[in-house]
């Protein structure tokens, strides 16, 4: 049965028969960028979720969200109390991802919304769209990111029907109990009000 795997550098997709996949052959030189990389078969699941379980924090697929989930004071202090990071595939303009090696790897999300990213491993780790994963995580987030990719083209190919306008209030009032409920940052319901005013 053939099958496609990310790269894990560069994330190219790899075409490769699932059923001659062994230990020994699982290293291979990816034909877009030429550097090593591990042949897995992704992870899918049919009703579009994915759960990956880090130290202090777990990334998410849920249908057609991504969210990261943080836990513990450490990252109350570098991200604050603001809960769960909630982004929407459709909001998504790209992703960029870090493999683990020596060090803790990292995989972030930019949508209309975020900051620019410049740096490595510190400043992603203060980032408030990334995930950061061990070296025992890369097939699954390379896994967890081609599965994005392959929703974000879905939805860019046959985008969701503009939502009927007919009870503004009501949109506005379960926006409003989304945010006091901790689901919403402010920045996000901010985002998602100026969606319902336009």
């Amino acid at each position: 049965m053939m099958t496609k795997c990310p790269c894990l550098n560069c994330g190219g997709p790899i075409e490769f028969e699932a059923n001659d996949l062994a230990d020994d052959n699982r290293t291979f030189p990816c034909p877009h960028c030429a550097q090593e990389t591990s042949l897995f078969i992704p992870i899918h699941k049919q009703t579009n979720e994915m759960e990956i379980r880090g130290i202090n924090e777990n990334l998410e697929l849920a249908k057609d969200k991504v969210i990261i989930r943080r836990f513990g004071t450490t990252n109350a202090q570098t991200t604050g109390l603001n809960g769960d990071r909630i982004i929407s595939i459709a909001d998504i303009t790209g992703m960029q991802m870090k493999p683990a090696a020596t060090m803790s790897g990292y995989i972030l999300f930019s949508h209309a919304d975020s900051q620019p990213f410049e740096g490595g491993i510190v400043e992603a780790s203060h980032y408030p769209d990334a995930f950061i994963f061990g070296q025992e995580t890369n097939e699954e987030v390379a896994s967890f990111k081609w599965k994005v990719e392959q929703l974000m083209h879905e939805f860019k190919q046959h985008p969701a029907p503009n939502p009927p306008k007919g009870n503004l209030a009501e949109e506005l009032r379960s926006l409003a109990e989304l945010k006091q409920q901790g689901l919403l940052t402010e920045e996000e319901f901010e985002a998602a009000k100026k969606k319902l005013l336009a």
